[in-house]
């Protein structure tokens, strides 16, 4: 065989598929890759959500087809 069928033969060989991960393996390899965002501390009042957990609930509201955000906090 030639090193371009070879290469054919394994893109097509997986030991599994992404849609056979369980949802927490997914989200976590999904999430793992995003860019962190830039963390500014204020010195005043109350401490500021994190912006990156604040994409990623989004991400995952908008993924999971949740209609509120709400919905997304239970």
């Amino acid at each position: 065989m030639t090193v371009t069928k070879i290469e054919g033969i394994m893109k097509n060989l997986s030991l599994f598929k992404p849609e056979d991960l369980p949802p927490k393996v997914r989200y976590e390899k999904l999430f793992r890759n995003l860019v962190s965002l830039s963390k500014v501390q204020s010195r005043k009042g109350r401490p500021p959500f994190s912006k990156d957990s604040l994409l990623r609930a989004l991400i995952y509201k908008n993924l999971r087809g949740l209609p509120s955000l709400t919905e997304l906090a239970f």
